[in-house]
């Protein structure tokens, strides 16, 4: 995988960006996830996941969560904007991900927003 952001609520879908370093400025770019099961704007669908009350516990969660092929998983890889499922069998194995790959998605800032967005809903 690359380099992983995840914006988290306690017990809630996440939303997780890709990233090619850890972010130290607000208008560095993030990623679209290269994954199943997230949404275009980076919000993860949940299905019939629960996520943890413990927001550190929800990344781990995450990749514990099913995955299926069902759902938008358009525009994720520049190489292989129809199909997400070519993007991982060509790189099955590999022990690197190809960043140069990664479609841009928003900045870090833009992230922090939709964070602070859903935390100002629940109150």
């Amino acid at each position: 995988m690359p380099g992983l952001v995840f914006v988290c609520s306690p017990g809630r879908a996440p939303w997780v960006y890709a990233a090619l370093r850890r972010p130290a400025d607000p208008e560095q770019m993030l990623y679209r996830m290269p994954a199943f099961n997230v949404f275009r704007d980076g919000r993860v669908c949940p299905g019939s996941h629960r996520f943890p009350d413990e927001s550190g516990e929800i990344p781990d969660s995450f990749f514990r969560s099913y995955f299926s092929l069902t759902g938008d998983s358009n525009d994720r890889s520049k190489k292989h904007p129809d199909n997400l499922l070519v993007l991982w069998e060509e790189i099955d194995g590999r022990t690197e991900y190809p960043v140069e790959d990664l479609v841009p998605q928003c900045t870090v800032a833009q992230a922090i927003a939709v964070s602070e967005g859903r935390r100002g809903r629940r109150r």
